[in-house]
C-alpha cells in the first residue's frame, strides 16, 4: 500500500508537469503574419536572434511590409530579450519602453497599433542589449488585437510576479516567526531565507517597466543568479529539519553556497553570469535531485508531486538554456508550486503546533493560555464554574474516575452551547464559558440546563458565578470567580462535605 500511494504521488507530480508544459506550449505559438527576417548593418538576420555583445548598446534592425491597402493594424512583439525596446513604422514611433532607464520584459508581450500605407512599409525595431540575448520569437502583424494576450501576459509573467510579492510576504512572516517561536527558531529561520532567495529568482521572470540604470541591473542580475543556488541549499536544509534527520552531504550544500558569493564578487559581470548559466549550472541537478530523493524518502506526501515538476522542469530549463531552444519560464511554476507547498506544510505544522498549545489534552477545552489572545465584546457573558466536593470526589473513587467527569462536564457544555461559544479549563476543576451576545439572565437558564444533564449523567454538581463582560476580561474573571466561591461556600454551611450516592461512572 506504501509502495502504490509514493508511485501515485510520483505519477500526479510527472502529470502536473505534463499539464503545465501542454499548456505553456500552446500559449507560446505567437498567431498573426511573422516578421522572421530582418536587416542590420547591411546584413540579414532572421530570428531566434542570438549573441553577445562587450558593452551595453542600442541595436537597430528594419524590415519591410506589404499592405494591399491603407489599414490600422497591431504589432505583436512577444517576449523580446533586451532591456529596452523602441518601434518605428514608416519612421513614426509607434511603441517604446526601457530608454532611459532598463527594463525587465523578457517573459512580457505587447501589443503596438500601427497604421500601413498601400505598398511597401519600413519597420525599425531598436533593441537594447546589456549582456548575451537570445530573442525566439519573432514580432508578428496582426489585424485585431489578440484576445489572449491578456492571459498569456498571465500566464508568463503575472504569475511569477504574484508569486515573488507572496514569497517575500512569507519571508516575513516566518521571519517573525523564527523570532517568536524559541523551540523550532532555525527550521524557520532556513525557510524564511530559502523563500526570499526563491522570491528573488521568480522576481526575474516578472514584467519590470523598470529595473534601474544599468549598474543596477547588473547588481541585480548578479543576485539572481546566486539566488538560484541559495535557495536549492536552504531547501536541502529545510527538508532534513522537517524530519529531524541528520544534515548529510555538507559539500553540496557548501559547493553551492560558494558558487552563489563567486557569482556576488567575481568582477567581470559575463564571466559570473557564465559560471551560474553553464558550468556550475550541473549543481541544479544535484540539488534538486536530492530534495526530490529526500522528499521521496522520508514520505513527505504534499512535497512528492512538487517536487518532481520542480526536478522535471530544471531539466527541461537546463537542457533549453543549453541548447537556445524556445524555452519557456516553466521553471518557474516548478519553483512556485514548490515553494507555495512548503509555506502549507510550516503554516500546517504551525497551526497544529500552536492549536494544540491551546488545548487541554485532558478534556480537549482550551486551556488558560487562550486567554492571552481571546477577543470578547460587551455583550458576552462569562460563566465560571468549579466542580462541587472534586477533591473528595477523587480520594474517593480515584483520579481515572475523577479524570473521566471532567471531560464528561466538557461534553456536556459543549452540546449546550454554540459554535462561537468558548469553554476553557483554567486548571483542575475549574472551567470559564464564554457565552456570545447573551444577557446573564438568559446565560443562567443555559448554565442550569447543563447542571441538569451532568447531574443526570454522573450524579454530580458544580457551583458557578456569572457576570457580563461589558468591564473587560480580567474584571469579569475576577467577579464571576467571586460569585462562585459564594455559592459554593452557601452550599458548604447548608449541605456540609456531600458526595451524592448516586455517582455514577
Amino acid at each position: 500500500m506504501y509502495t502504490y500511494r509514493l508511485n501515485l504521488r510520483i505519477f500526479i507530480g510527472i502529470l502536473i508537469y505534463i499539464l503545465i508544459f501542454i499548456l505553456t506550449a500552446i500559449f507560446s505559438r505567437i498567431p498573426g503574419q511573422h516578421l522572421d527576417r530582418w536587416t542590420i548593418n547591411g546584413r540579414e538576420v532572421t530570428f531566434p536572434l542570438k549573441g553577445k555583445v562587450e558593452r551595453p548598446a542600442w541595436f537597430t534592425y528594419t524590415t519591410k511590409i506589404y499592405s494591399s491597402e491603407e489599414k490600422d493594424r497591431y504589432i505583436l512583439l512577444s517576449r523580446i530579450d533586451s532591456k529596452g525596446i523602441i518601434l518605428k513604422v514608416n519612421n513614426e514611433e509607434v511603441f517604446s519602453i526601457g530608454i532611459w532607464l532598463n527594463s525587465n520584459i523578457w517573459t512580457y508581450s505587447f501589443a503596438a497599433p500601427i497604421h500601413l500605407k498601400e505598398g511597401e512599409n519600413t519597420v525599425e525595431m531598436k533593441l537594447k542589449y546589456l549582456f548575451d540575448f537570445n530573442s525566439i520569437y519573432p514580432p508578428s502583424i496582426l489585424d485585431k488585437p489578440w484576445p489572449l494576450l491578456m492571459f498569456l501576459n498571465l500566464l508568463f509573467s503575472g504569475l511569477s510576479t504574484y508569486a515573488s510579492f507572496s514569497l517575500f510576504s512569507f519571508f516575513v512572516y516566518f521571519t517573525v516567526l523564527s523570532v517568536k517561536v524559541e523551540r523550532i527558531r532555525y527550521k524557520y529561520f532556513i525557510a524564511a531565507l530559502s523563500l526570499l532567495s526563491t522570491a528573488i529568482f521568480l522576481s526575474n521572470m516578472g514584467f519590470w517597466y523598470s529595473v534601474g540604470p544599468g549598474n543596477l541591473i547588473f547588481l541585480y542580475k548578479r543576485l539572481v543568479y546566486a539566488s538560484i543556488y541559495l535557495a536549492f541549499a536552504f531547501h536541502q536544509e529545510l527538508i532534513l529539519l522537517l524530519f529531524n534527520k541528520q544534515v548529510k552531504y555538507h559539500s553540496i550544500k557548501i559547493l553551492s553556497i560558494i558558487t552563489a558569493i563567486l557569482i556576488i564578487v567575481i568582477p567581470d559581470f559575463r564571466m559570473a553570469r557564465t559560471l551560474a548559466l553553464r558550468y556550475a549550472a550541473p549543481l541544479f541537478i544535484v540539488n534538486i535531485s536530492l530534495i526530490t530523493y529526500r522528499a521521496v524518502k522520508y514520505n513527505l506526501r504534499r512535497l512528492v508531486p512538487p517536487s518532481i515538476v520542480l526536478f522535471i522542469s530544471l531539466i527541461h530549463f537546463y537542457i533549453t538554456s543549453i541548447f537556445s531552444y524556445a524555452a519557456v519560464p516553466i521553471v518557474a511554476y516548478g519553483l512556485s508550486y514548490y515553494a507555495f507547498s512548503i509555506v502549507n506544510f510550516l503554516r500546517t505544522e504551525h497551526e497544529t503546533l500552536y492549536t494544540e498549545s491551546e488545548i487541554d489534552p485532558l478534556t480537549k477545552a482550551y486551556n488558560r493560555r487562550i486567554l492571552e489572545d481571546l477577543e470578547v465584546s460587551d455583550e458576552d457573558v462569562l460563566v465560571y464554574l468549579d466542580v462541587d466536593n472534586f477533591k473528595e470526589i477523587n480520594d474517593s473513587f480515584g483520579h481515572s474516575f475523577g479524570d473521566k467527569v471532567l471531560k464528561d462536564l466538557v461534553n456536556v457544555i459543549k452540546d449546550n452551547i454554540k459554535g462561537k461559544d468558548v469553554v476553557i479549563r483554567i486548571g483542575g476543576d475549574e472551567f470559564v464559558i464564554i457565552i456570545r451576545k447573551c444577557s446573564t439572565y438568559y446565560a443562567h437558564d443555559i448554565v442550569k440546563t447543563i447542571e441538569d444533564e451532568f447531574k443526570k449523567r454522573k450524579g454530580l454538581t458544580f457551583s458557578y458565578g456569572i457576570t457580563a463582560l461589558d468591564k473587560g476580561l480580567d474584571k469579569a474573571l475576577e467577579e464571576a470567580d467571586e460569585y462562585m466561591y459564594k455559592l459554593k461556600n452557601k452550599k458548604k454551611k447548608r449541605h456540609g462535605l456531600f458526595i451524592n450516592k448516586t455517582v455514577r461512572g
